[in-house]
């Protein structure tokens, strides 16, 4: 089902055949100051100076203020690169996303760097995650909004969410074993009920991926992938909000792996396609990366409101802000590493990785700053769900990540142990 809004506009459009009809999105856009914890945990310093989050924030908002959407879905619209993909399709216009770029060594400078202007086609649905999800595409642009430096269809893994079960009103801590999701999501109980997540927030360094003989698939060609995202999610986890980052390496049945690819990417699963960041926004092994996800009353909207912001060095993918009335209230924080579902294929073998640490990891119950908490303080009350990834390789249960306890600072480590017969 797609979660529509009610700010969309119906116009008809010929593209090369048939009369298409664009429904597209107008959300205003507002960007938040994200909320540091400041309590609880007796932390000292700034969850600030593990990245220019903050600093940055404010600026992006007046910039992307003064963008004109209705130029840059013009813009789209007009070029060949959209008629080529969109021929004869039925399209929603799911948003204008902006891309920025910040000097990161003084949290400065902000600019606009792109924007990408999001479709969903109506009339293509693919398997996954065990029903049909719609494929889309993105034309992308330059910051003038008036020339077209690419497109690309979401032929894209796709996270599909394990549905662990829904969560109590007290603490329930538990460890849930499944093929493709390794991590932690947690929760916050209030007065013995649980209440609204606002907030997610992690910093990761990427780490490098690689293939070895379980890319091949006995003998076919074959993709592994290591996805790394923060999200929110409702009780029933019938919607997630994310954004991360994914490694990826392709393989052949003649046994040979090319080089790995990084790509950053934000997801409403699963009504709304997996979209990818702009190429210069490049994600590199090293490189520390900040995805958060925020609810609309964060944002100064309501909780059917989300947007999410993916922070590199010196630059800020974004989702548009985007109504989900049927998603309802998000209850889950999650920081997770997964093995993605591929459209069409099913789950990628889950890629070789040098160890993840997830630190900072940060969730936030309401619009308070002093509601705003590391990890650890939901892991220490017992709130928390451990996931870990298990595959059955050779006829025995095995684990493929092994994860840590959270710590002072919400900080945990992965560590890829084998991705047999994954």
């Amino acid at each position: 089902m797609l979660y529509i809004g009610p700010r969309f506009l119906m116009v008809m459009r010929k593209v090369a055949g048939p009369a298409i009809i664009v429904l597209l999105l107008f959300s205003s856009f507002v960007l938040s100051y994200p909320i540091q914890p400041s309590n609880a945990n007796s932390i000292s310093g700034s969850v600030s100076s593990l990245s220019c989050v903050s600093q940055v924030v404010h600026e992006e908002e007046a910039i992307y203020k003064g963008i004109d959407t209705q130029k840059a879905v013009a813009t789209a619209e007009n070029s060949s690169e959209f008629e080529a993909i969109a021929n004869s399709h039925t399209l929603t216009l799911f948003g204008v996303a902006p891309s920025f770029y910040f000097d990161s060594a003084t949290c400065s400078g902000v600019s606009l760097n792109a924007v990408s202007v999001d479709y969903i086609f109506n009339d293509v649905l693919v398997a996954s995650c065990g029903a049909r999800i719609p494929e889309g595409f993105q034309i992308f642009e330059n910051a003038g909004l008036d020339r077209v430096t690419g497109a690309s269809v979401t032929q894209s893994p796709v996270s599909c969410d394990p549905s662990f079960g829904q969560l109590g009103i007290s603490p329930t801590s538990s460890v849930i074993t499944n093929n493709h999701w390794s991590g932690y999501r947690v929760w916050y109980v209030l007065n013995g009920l649980t209440t609204t997540e606002l907030y997610a927030d992690t910093n990761f360094v990427q780490p490098s991926v690689g293939g070895n003989q379980e890319c091949y698939g006995g003998g076919a060609n074959q993709t592994c992938a290591l996805a790394i995202w923060s999200g929110l999610e409702n009780k029933t986890q019938t919607f997630l909000a994310q954004t991360g980052t994914e490694g990826s390496v392709y393989c052949t049945s003649t046994k040979s792996c090319g080089s790995p690819t990084y790509v950053g990417w934000y997801e409403f699963a699963p009504s709304v396609p997996r979209y990818t960041c702009p190429s210069t926004d490049a994600v590199s092994p090293g490189s520390t990366m900040e995805p958060v996800v925020e609810n609309g009353l964060e944002l100064s909207g309501t909780n059917t409101e989300y947007q999410t912001f993916l922070f590199g060095p010196g630059w800020t993918c974004s989702s548009p802000l985007t109504n989900f009335p049927a998603a309802g209230t998000t209850y889950y924080a999650d920081a997770i590493l997964e093995r993605p579902t591929i459209s069409n294929i099913g789950l990628a073998t889950l890629a070789t990785f040098s160890n993840v640490v997830n630190y900072g990891n940060i969730e936030c119950y309401s619009t308070s700053s002093s509601s705003c908490f590391y990890f650890n303080t939901p892991y220490s009350n017992g709130w928390y769900d451990k996931i870990e990834l298990y595959t059955t390789c050779s006829g025995s249960s095995v684990l493929d990540i092994s994860i840590s306890g959270i710590i002072t600072m919400g900080n945990f480590t992965s560590t890829y142990k084998t991705n047999c017969d994954t």
